[in-house]
């Protein structure tokens, strides 16, 4: 079974920590094939510590009890139709004096030049918009995609 992250040759590391399913992989896995059969660590999002830092982490189980159900169950199921859990995370830049960065910056700048003009109405209606246009499969979908764009609590 898969029980750490094994070294890559390159500046990454992943968002979840690696001792995570360490000693039990049936508190924390994202895969399961069969009831009772969970994989810990099978998904991971990479980001290089250099440049980036990791502000928020998406839990895996909205509960315990939920958890449990996909373990019992076994994933993909009615409720869940992946066999995969979903994952997630926020990620900042961190602050450095590069060229790389420096041009990031003013794309981000003259991308906001261009939207100024824009109330913030217009902009939400256009989000609006564009979420209606892409309407979420069921309610909870909904729930999830509001819970992931929401500002993370003490983040500024």
């Amino acid at each position: 079974a898969f029980t750490t992250v094994p070294p890559n040759p390159y500046d990454l590391v992943s968002t979840y920590p690696p001792e995570l399913g360490r000693d039990d992989r049936f508190r924390h896995f994202s895969f399961m094939g069969a009831p009772n059969s969970p994989v810990a660590g099978l998904d991971q999002i990479w980001y290089t510590l250099s440049s980036m830092k990791r502000v928020g982490l998406k839990r895996l189980f909205p509960s315990d009890e939920h958890r449990r159900a996909m373990l019992e169950f076994g994933i993909p199921n009615d409720s869940h139709p992946s066999d995969h859990v979903p994952i997630g995370c926020v990620l900042r830049w961190r602050d450095h004096d590069c060229t790389q960065l420096h041009d990031l910056k003013h794309q981000e700048i003259r991308h906001e030049q261009a939207f100024r003009h824009r109330s913030a109405s217009d902009l939400l209606a256009e989000a609006n918009e564009l979420l209606d246009a892409c309407p979420f499969p069921s309610k909870q979908q909904r729930v999830e995609f509001d819970y992931v764009v929401s500002r993370v609590s003490g983040m500024s």
